[in-house]
Order: C-alpha cells, then structure tokens, then sequence
C-alpha cells in the first residue's frame, strides 16, 4: 500500500483528508476534498517515480563489472550482487560457474550490442551477461 488516505470526524468537518506516503519518504499532507483525485494520481506517479530510481540506484551500487573468468568466480562468490561480464554461450561452462560459486547466468542485457572478448572463451566474442546468486 503505497498511499494510505485517512479520512476521521475533524477531515470530515474541514473538507479535507490526510495522505500518508508510504514509500520511505516521510510525508504526511492534508488534501481538500475537491483535489483528492488529481492528488492521488499525482502522488502515486510520483511514488512510482521514486521508487524506480531508488531501485535503478541500487542495482548500480550493487553490480560490478569483470573481465575474466577468475575474476567472475572471485565476485560471485564475494559480496551479494550481480556480476556482468562478456559470455560466449554455453551450457557447460554456466554448469561449471553454478558448481564453483552456486549462481547462474540470470539474463543477457537486452539492447546491448556491443561484443568483447568472452571471459569463458577469450577466442570468441561474448554478449553482455549478468551473473547472480538466488538468495
């Protein structure tokens, strides 16, 4: 529930309600009766709004990039987050990353066109992948 509406006798007496953010960001905010609609559309977008950046910035600080093999396996089993690297597809050597470090190949970057050397086959071009343990 990202907005809760508290509606009591004395907002009934004033015309008004009390909104309550619920995202995080402290906020409670009286809204008159007639505003309420376009109140509530424009505080939940910005909600939306808030919570997308905040999970777009924890995704940064929480991803590192690696361009070797060696380096791979050292992240995934390090700190808790997501490793992206350049990956030359094959099942083999997902199975033998899953045996060492217990993640698993989680997506290619959509969109990405970019190519470099594959860290788990440094004579191929590799997409761009992200890495990731389950928790």
């Amino acid at each position: 529930m990202p907005l809760r509406i508290e509606i009591g006798p004395r907002d009934v007496e004033n015309k008004s309600v009390v909104f309550s953010r619920r995202d995080g960001i402290d906020g409670k905010f009286n809204i008159n009766f007639d505003d309420i609609s376009s109140k509530v559309s424009e505080t939940l977008d910005n909600i939306q709004n808030n919570l997308l950046e905040s999970s777009k910035n924890f995704r940064k600080e929480n991803t590192v990039h690696v361009d070797s093999y060696e380096e791979l396996i050292s992240a995934l089993n390090g700190d808790p987050g997501f490793v992206t690297c350049f990956w030359d597809e094959n099942s083999d050597d997902e199975d033998k990353v899953k045996a060492e470090t217990k993640a698993t190949l989680r997506c290619y970057v959509l969109g990405e066109e970019k190519t470099d050397k594959a860290v788990n086959n440094e004579n191929t071009q590799g997409k761009l992948a992200i890495f990731s343990k389950a928790y």
